[in-house]
């Protein structure tokens, strides 16, 4: 299950929707048939991104709502804030303003998620936008500043990353030449 599952994740950032969407099923129905529930919340949310990318928004929508309810059943907190995120930004490209406030709200005041930046970018971002449809546009600002504060300090880090990584491999065909 779990390389139908990988399959399904490099299909769908590749592009190919159609056989993300078939892997993902199988995934699902095997993960029903043997009991790995622990799977559910994560093979939904991914249907649910290619729908998305597909603009199929209610298919989205349903797919999202699914492993949000699976997220909160097996209390797996990751699944559960990724997936209300989603919700929230499917709500948004739907016109539905006050629902994607409303689980972002939930996301954001239930679960913290300053542990987990890059998902706090986005929820900031999301929330930004809809400050700014309610024409609040100080908070917009300053949560959209936030968010693009948090994008920056994960950009340095990663920067970081790949500074010292580099040292290391210069170092390490430094040492095999000696």
């Amino acid at each position: 299950v779990d390389i139908m599952i990988n399959e399904g994740s490099i299909s769908a950032i590749q592009g190919n929707f159609q056989r993300a969407e078939q892997l993902f099923f199988e995934g699902l129905q095997m993960s029903q048939a043997y009991g790995l529930v622990e799977n559910l919340p994560f093979i939904y949310n991914n249907l649910a991104f290619i729908y998305e990318s597909t603009r199929q928004w209610e298919q989205a929508l349903s797919f999202y709502q699914r492993s949000f309810e699976l997220a909160k059943e097996t209390e797996k907190r990751m699944d559960l804030i990724e997936a209300g995120i989603n919700l929230g930004k499917v709500y948004w490209e739907m016109g539905e303003v006050r629902s994607a406030e409303k689980i972002l709200n939930l996301v954001s005041k239930d679960w913290e998620v300053k542990d987990q930046p890059f998902l706090e970018a986005h929820l900031r971002q999301l929330q930004g936008k809809i400050y700014g449809s309610f024409k609040e546009y100080g908070k917009a600002y300053q949560t959209l500043l936030l968010s693009q504060q948090i994008l920056d300090k994960l950009e340095n880090e990663l920067s970081s990353t790949r500074n010292l990584s580099d040292e290391i491999l210069l170092i390490t065909q430094e040492k095999q030449r000696l």
